[in-house]
């Protein structure tokens, strides 16, 4: 049975149309075409989203028993700025660090938290019953 935290339909079209817009920077990006502003950060705006969304589906589909929140959320924001903005361009790899991709990342999960994972059914199943006069 589903659950109201389950990954929704409208979640799950959100999720397909985010990899859609991914590829298709990535393909914009190798024939050097469109906007800079989309070839350097518009994977880094998505990747949150997408992340966040990931964990749902795999929450869904193993049928764990946590729920993504905004600490979640934030946790990935720091996680990612750490892991590709310092450690990896410190480490000698390829990986350059810049401070835009962490407002990317920040864009992005507010993007998730204030659009993406809001489910529209909460607002109604959420309020709690009015008391009866008896």
């Amino acid at each position: 049975m589903a659950h109201r935290t389950d990954i929704g339909i409208r979640e799950r079209r959100i999720f397909l149309l985010m990899i859609f817009l991914y590829l298709s920077i990535r393909w914009i990006r190798a024939i050097h075409v469109g906007p800079a502003f989309l070839h350097f950060y518009g994977g880094d705006i998505l990747f949150v989203p997408i992340l966040m969304t990931s964990v749902k589906i795999v929450k869904w589909l193993f049928n764990f028993s946590f729920r993504v929140n905004k600490i979640e959320v934030a946790t990935a924001v720091v996680y990612s700025s750490v892991v590709f903005e310092w450690l990896l361009p410190n480490g000698g790899t390829n990986f350059v660090g810049d401070p835009f991709d962490i407002a990317a990342y920040a864009f992005g999960a507010l993007v998730y938290v204030l659009f993406i994972s809001k489910d529209p059914q909460s607002k109604i199943q959420d309020k709690k019953p009015l008391k009866s006069i008896n």
